[in-house]
């Protein structure tokens, strides 16, 4: 077994071509990732130890160190591989991570990608084909081959887990594939100006509103109380998505609670440009109809 796993693991980093990966070691147990750096001979030097390590229990993960070329896509059918494939993105590497569920990784770029842009094509490609959103960034960890899926769910009848196999690996560089990336980038950057500019006149168009002014008092209020109930443990972003799913709660618009946001977020003034936006859209996604605060 040892052999097996060493070829897995072998044809994996062949196939993810990187000077440094970074190995996490998952204890489920704990909910906590220990993350080894390898150099990649160090890392075929310690096929026993993750053997070990993922016989006690801890689930192994891989990751190229640093921003790459390469973007990761999680939770595929074999169906959502051959859309994304016949669209000419034809994956460097894709691994089985439990039964007939796969993830893979995209070679775009010879050259790292900027992290940022890297997490924009990978939400891009998420959103296009119906893959996951939530492992779209610039260096997520997917499943090291030749190792098991340690969760329960997945024990068969005979009490065995499901290894981590390899699906498809080639080290093939997509054709135009920064070009591809460039072309997505830019129309994302030009939609986040369009959005913040749309915000802003928002916030210019509500000024003078009851209606705003109602929800302001409202904002500040429960952020008051958050901060008064939390005192050094106060988190101003968990204080945000309280008072947001309260305003929901009263009926104001989305609208109107992003100039609120805009205009009184402790948080929102710690970022800047675009990134006020993506906190601004985040907050308001993640809060839900519960009355929190």
């Amino acid at each position: 077994m040892s052999r097996i796993t060493e070829n897995a693991v072998r044809r994996q980093i062949d196939a993810l071509f990187a000077e440094a990966y970074e190995v996490g070691l998952y204890d489920r147990a704990g909910d906590r990732m220990i993350i080894k750096n390898y150099s990649r001979d160090q890392l075929m030097n310690s096929v026993r130890y993750l053997r070990y390590q993922n016989y006690n229990e801890r689930d192994i993960y891989i990751r190229p160190s640093g921003s790459t070329g390469y973007i990761f896509v999680d939770d595929m059918s074999i169906g959502q591989i051959q859309m994304i494939e016949a669209d000419g993105l034809r994956f460097s590497l894709i691994v089985e991570s439990s039964p007939l569920n796969y993830h893979g990784w995209l070679w775009m770029s010879e050259k790292p990608l900027e992290p940022n842009h890297a997490t924009w094509f990978a939400q891009h490609i998420a959103i296009k084909y119906g893959t996951d959103r939530a492992s779209s960034d610039w260096r997520h960890f997917g499943r090291l081959a030749g190792f098991t899926n340690r969760k329960r769910q997945y024990v068969d009848d005979h009490g065995n887990l499901p290894f981590v196999k390899i699906y498809q690996a080639e080290k093939t560089l997509v054709k135009n594939g920064f070009d591809y990336v460039a072309r997505i980038i830019s129309k994302k950057t030009e939609e986040e100006k369009a959005r913040l500019n749309t915000v802003q006149d928002r916030i210019i168009r509500y000024e003078s509103t009851d209606h705003e002014e109602r929800a302001a008092v409202t904002y500040k209020e429960c952020i008051a109380r958050a901060e008064s109930h939390y005192g050094n443990e106060f988190n101003s972003s968990v204080a945000d998505w309280q008072a947001v799913n309260r305003l929901i709660k009263i009926g104001f618009s989305n609208e109107i609670i992003e100039a609120v946001l805009y205009k009184h977020s402790k948080s929102v003034e710690k970022r800047q440009g675009v990134n006020q936006q993506k906190y601004i859209d985040r907050t308001l996604q993640k809060a839900s109809d519960l009355y929190t605060c």
